[in-house]
């Protein structure tokens, strides 16, 4: 996956230098090698039996580099990121000198429309799932091969021209779509035009690309039908999804898209209204530097008649705005009244549930009687009769004891004894000057006799 993504990255980085031809492109794709063109640019519809592998590697080669084509925006005949159109011109945009033009290029568009990786855009408009999409794909190519087996089809008549919805780019541009929409919270924000979207986001969702006005509508027709993310009327106007299941677009929503229709008019109207007075203002210092009087007052009171018009608008600009204004927070103190709203309808079946204060106080009292009775038992159970208890049981007991401490006591004297008697005793050394000897007759030497 590292892999992948750091070459994707490169490939992103180089799609968009200027002068990039497709088929340069097309020959700088990992799987493009000098090994595998030759292969890559043959017939080799026959692998599909003999070499299934190298059939299926050659299908993916194709695929994911004309993919890649299309998200780089190679295909300079065409401004949109989401379809890939197989057709004459992408053949001779793919021809080489050495190789001549592609010969796989028909199995590669059905293998993608069978895989469901790519769809046909009226079946994709059609809200055709890629399940469907891939049964009848899947079946046609077996009834087509078929007959080419038994010589009633040449493969000749099958035609390279369709326009196909690449799903993998429509998923990636979709996920931007929400992410950048998620963060506005604004009632009015989540109501668009198509005309809006296109100048909102063609240029935010997927940059440095600018999606085309097909792109928008493949996103929007994407999230409205298969993902059920926002939801779209017949006019043309959306609103994103911001509850679990999208509501309908209502009265509401077509009043608040009246009054953004009304406030863009007015902004690219004061856009032009003051580009046009910069303008006259210039041509009035131009007429008085010439000291062309007629000139400059007809340019000066044309300025004033813009201005004052300009005036005008903007005061109706900055009266729609604050009506939106208005509206959003009317619509997040709605949210909240219907948030306290629900939230009170769960305290009130919370307090059912509990019964009232009276009830409070009858488990509790009842809890209080329950923890005595409780204590009674304990009290019950932990009582010894002292009844069964005989009294010579009792006295053979203490005399037993009584014995016991007698011979402590015996021991304890004995040891007493033999420490006092321990303490009397003078174990010091005697002293060596002689004087201090008592006198005694001499030792006679001992004898042995034999």
């Amino acid at each position: 996956m590292v892999e992948e993504s750091s070459q994707n990255q490169k490939i992103d980085r180089k799609s968009f230098e200027k002068g990039c031809l497709l088929i340069e492109f097309i020959l700088n794709c990992p799987d493009f090698t000098a090994t595998r063109i030759p292969s890559l640019y043959s017939d080799f519809s026959a692998l599909k039996e003999s070499n299934p592998e190298g059939y299926k590697a050659n299908i993916c080669a194709w695929k994911y580099a004309l993919q890649e084509a299309v998200w780089a925006g190679r295909i300079t005949w065409k401004s949109d990121y989401l379809v890939i159109y197989c057709d004459s011109k992408l053949l001779a945009s793919l021809y080489t000198t050495k190789y001549g033009t592609p010969l796989g290029m028909v199995e590669t568009m059905e293998e993608a429309l069978s895989s469901g990786d790519w769809m046909r855009l009226d079946c994709f408009l059609k809200k055709r799932k890629p399940i469907y999409a891939y049964l009848i794909s899947f079946m046609s190519s077996m009834v087509t091969w078929s007959l080419q087996g038994i010589g009633l089809l040449s493969r000749k008549s099958r035609r390279f021209n369709a326009v196909c919805v690449i799903m993998q780019h429509v998923e990636c541009a979709a996920n931007a779509f929400l992410a950048l929409v998620q963060d506005r919270t604004m009632y009015s924000d989540h109501i668009y035009s198509l005309n809006e979207l296109l100048s909102c986001f063609s240029n935010k969702v997927l940059p440095p690309r600018v999606l085309s006005r097909l792109d928008m509508q493949i996103v929007v027709h994407y999230l409205s039908a298969y993902r059920k993310e926002i939801c779209t009327c017949s006019n043309g106007q959306l609103r994103s999804k911001t509850k679990p299941v999208a509501d309908d677009v209502n009265q509401t929503d077509m009043f608040v898209f009246k009054l953004k229709t009304i406030r863009d008019q007015l902004q690219h109207l004061v856009t032009t209204l003051t580009d046009n007075v910069t303008r006259l203002d210039e041509t009035v210092k131009a007429a008085v530097k010439t000291k062309n009087k007629a000139l400059a007052l007809f340019h000066l009171r044309s300025k004033k008649s813009s201005q004052s018009t300009l005036e005008k608008r903007l005061q109706a600009l900055e009266q729609i705005k604050q009506m939106l204004s208005k509206i959003d927070e009317a619509a997040i103190n709605l949210d909240i009244l219907n948030s306290m709203k629900c939230g009170s309808d769960v305290l009130e079946t919370l307090l059912n549930a509990i019964g009232g204060f009276k009830n409070v106080e009858l488990v509790i009292e009842r809890a209080k009687m329950l923890s005595c009775e409780l204590k009674d038992i304990g009290k019950v159970l932990g009582e010894v009769d002292l009844a069964e208890v005989s009294d010579a049981q009792i006295e053979q007991e203490f005399q037993a004891l009584l014995r016991a401490f007698a011979d402590t006591d015996i021991k304890d004297a004995a040891s007493d004894a033999v420490s006092s008697l321990l303490s009397h005793i003078d174990l010091s050394v005697p002293p060596t000057d002689p004087s201090a000897v008592p006198c005694s007759s001499p030792r006679q030497p001992i004898k042995i006799v034999e």
